[in-house]
């Protein structure tokens, strides 16, 4: 089915940054001291999608607005929600929950911003540079129907020089996603692309396999599956002070189940992210080096109106 209005870019920006050590998602790597969101709004918007929803935690709202947010709004339509970690948990579960540290996870965070999604959507983590080439590519597909989709990268392009970085790593059919399994700790060592699986187990891998970087799309009628995908892990582990709902693993039971299908749209853009430190120099020169490239503009946006 075609859809006839434009997606919404969905940015998840509520998440801790433990091995960053700050707020790594208004962290200025530009030269006008832009976020690295910054540029992925900027290739949204040009590309063509209608709104932007974030969602971030209480405690750095006054910072995200002043960092990020107040000039994305005079450019754009866009808007905000919390995700807490009592966020959409029902009043049984809020003592099994008071050990707990932070939120939840991605499944938590899309279902925060739920009310503020009428059509399809693409999700996005604040930290990770996807490059423009990703949301052409969404944009076109969900021009032409409201399948859900992912956007997948080439493993060697998503590495950080810095140390060893989470990926989904997918198993394609025919165009179409049909596994999805999270890796652990990939690095190169000693010119050889080294991981971990669920179990500690160590991997050597290809370098060439097609790893999510939960650039999702969606359409609208997957967030009656999350409800109930939601409901079923706090029934489960809503005890467990570290356990997390996240995306993949919600793809992974719907596909399972033959609920949906997902079209696999790849990218040969390279990856760049804040996951480390040590990232925000690496990032910053990359930014550099695509506006001396022409990719952006030296400032990206209007500053008032």
């Amino acid at each position: 089915m075609k859809n006839t209005t434009k997606p919404t870019l969905l940015v998840m920006a509520a998440g801790v940054g433990s091995r960053y050590g700050g707020v790594k998602q208004i962290a200025a790597v530009g030269k006008n001291n832009e976020a690295l969101l910054d540029y992925s709004i900027y290739d949204a918007v040009n590309a063509g999608f209608g709104k932007v929803v974030f969602v971030i935690r209480k405690d750095i709202e006054k910072d995200f607005r002043e960092r990020l947010f107040d000039r994305i709004a005079l450019n754009t339509d866009a808007d905000y929600v919390f995700q807490e970690k009592t966020t959409l948990i029902p009043q049984k579960y809020i003592s099994l929950a008071d050990n707990r540290q932070k939120p939840w996870g991605t499944v938590q965070c899309v279902l925060a911003a739920a009310k503020y999604l009428d059509n399809s959507f693409v999700t996005l983590n604040s930290d990770d540079f996807y490059g423009r080439d990703a949301f052409d590519v969404a944009v076109k597909h969900f021009s032409a129907t409201d399948e859900n989709m992912l956007v997948g990268y080439r493993l060697s392009n998503t590495l950080s020089p810095e140390g060893g970085v989470t990926r989904g790593l997918c198993k394609v059919d025919g165009g179409y996603l049909s596994g999805l399994k999270e890796t652990f700790n990939i690095r190169l060592e000693s010119g050889k692309v080294k991981a971990q699986n669920e179990n500690g187990d160590e991997l050597t891998l290809k370098g060439d396999e097609t790893a999510s970087m939960n650039f999702f799309g969606f359409n609208i009628d997957f967030l009656s599956f999350l409800d109930k995908y939601w409901a079923s892990f706090l029934g489960s582990y809503a005890s467990d002070p570290k356990k997390e709902c996240i995306l993949p693993n919600a793809v992974g039971e719907m596909l399972s189940e033959g609920k949906s299908r997902v079209k696999v749209l790849k990218t040969d853009g390279k990856w760049f992210g804040m996951t480390y430190p040590k990232d925000r120099d690496t990032v910053h020169n990359e930014i550099l080096s695509l506006i001396d490239k022409g990719v952006y503009p030296d400032r990206l946006w209007e500053r008032e109106k």
